[in-house]
């Protein structure tokens, strides 16, 4: 590791993960608490992780839901959660002389989150209207209808969100056994990026962090029967899709090069795709690439809204558009225009605390090693063309892809896609 990157890692006697970057000259810096299972882990209780993720922050044994809320604002800092397939987080972003105060909270509400019953069904509610809204919005649910379909019975096709009847019967002691499981030491990693001293984290997580380690083992992946197309009949004229299919998981060494195929193909306002639907022909408004990796899997494709009478001549050139580019080869040109993009948009993301704490646990989580800015760099320096074209020939091929669609669209012409 450079001398000059105060990036540091240290496994804790209860068993935790502590990554720190220190940056001396910011007066700010990120924390995080961040779960290595995710939603994958909800088995039959659809929507229990995300459930969880809501109940941090409606009071502990220390602070009821008020006192959170006026200590989160008193700290002037960021508090937020996530909930993803792989993982669940909770993180904020405050100054550097709050460190201690605001990774305090964050383990109160790790650890020790009640789960007061009045409080859990009146948030029950919030998340059975969440799901409403959610269900509501076309160009989202098409991605739960194409889960439900490439990953058919396993692990990835249920919703994050979960469904109504499964959240309806979610338990305080449901929550509480997820808690103890997902932010168990041994189950988690504590980042911090920013102007932060290790070792003065270390042994505030050493002392703070003390719940006992879960005996609840992971459950068992599932991958799932891909099935060829769904489609979710709707009044809606216009067509919400997605078609997609097999790519790289998130720990792949290959995904640098996915990301120059994605630039090039669907990922940017210079995109094949983006250039030809859009600009050309202006027959959608929404179109890029669709790329979703996960831990053991990966989905690569094309996701867009279109009238329902454009929608045959939209899908005809994404694979018109995939043959060219497979025959044709990626040009050195559109590599050095990919890595001009992918190099900014890496170095203006990393300008921020949050993103380079959210990089520290996904390097940790995917790859088990920490990569600085000037590593990933260099990864996507080292990634030729070669790499690239070789790569196309293994992601982009649509006569093995899935469809799912949400509108109005009949039999005549789901035939003819």
């Amino acid at each position: 590791m450079n001398k000059d990157i105060k990036i540091e890692i240290s496994t804790l006697k209860n068993g935790a993960t502590v990554i720190t970057e220190d940056i001396p000259t910011y007066d700010t810096v990120a924390l995080g608490i961040w779960s290595k299972y995710g939603s994958v882990q909800d088995n039959d209780k659809s929507g229990l992780c995300h459930f969880l993720e809501h109940m941090l922050f409606k009071g502990t044994a220390t602070y009821s839901r008020q006192e959170i809320a006026q200590k989160t604002e008193m700290l002037g800092g960021q508090f937020n959660a996530s909930t993803d397939y792989d993982t669940i987080s909770l993180f904020t972003k405050v100054t550097s002389n709050n460190l201690q105060n605001a990774f305090e909270l964050l383990a109160d509400m790790a650890q020790n989150s009640v789960m007061e019953r009045e409080a859990l069904d009146i948030e029950r509610q919030v998340i059975i209207s969440e799901i409403k809204k959610y269900n509501d919005i076309p160009q989202e649910r098409v991605i739960d209808l194409f889960n439900d379909t490439y990953f058919s019975k396993g692990s990835l096709a249920r919703p994050i969100l979960g469904f109504s009847d499964t959240i309806a019967k979610i338990s305080s002691a449901d929550l509480k056994s997820a808690r103890d499981f997902f932010f168990a030491p041994k189950n988690i990693i504590i980042t911090a990026a920013g102007r932060v001293n290790h070792e003065e984290l270390c042994a505030i997580a050493e002392g703070k962090y003390t719940i006992s380690n879960t005996t609840t083992l992971p459950t068992p992946y599932i991958k799932g029967t891909r099935k060829a197309a769904n489609i979710l009949q709707t009044d809606d004229e216009l067509i919400n899709f997605c078609f997609a299919g097999k790519s790289l998981p998130s720990n792949d060494c290959r995904q640098y090069a996915l990301s120059y195929i994605d630039t090039i193909f669907g990922g940017s306002t210079t995109s094949i795709l983006f250039q030809k639907i859009r600009e050309e022909l202006g027959i959608s408004y929404d179109i890029s690439s669709y790329d979703s990796p996960y831990l053991r899997d990966g989905v690569y494709g094309v996701i867009g809204s279109v009238e329902r009478d454009d929608l045959k001549q939209t899908l005809d050139i994404i694979r018109e558009e995939i043959a060219t580019l497979k025959r044709e080869k990626i040009s050195a040109a559109q590599m050095e225009l990919a890595k001009s993009q992918l190099t900014s948009q890496l170095l203006l993301n990393a300008e921020d605390t949050l993103t380079k704490n959210d990089l520290l646990a996904d390097n940790h989580l995917n790859y088990g090693k920490i990569m600085t800015e000037k590593d990933m760099l260099r990864e996507i320096e080292r990634v030729s063309i070669d790499d690239v074209n070789e790569l196309l020939e293994e992601i982009l091929r649509p006569e093995e892809w899935t469809f799912a669609a949400i509108g109005n669209l009949d039999d005549d012409m789901v035939a003819l896609i």
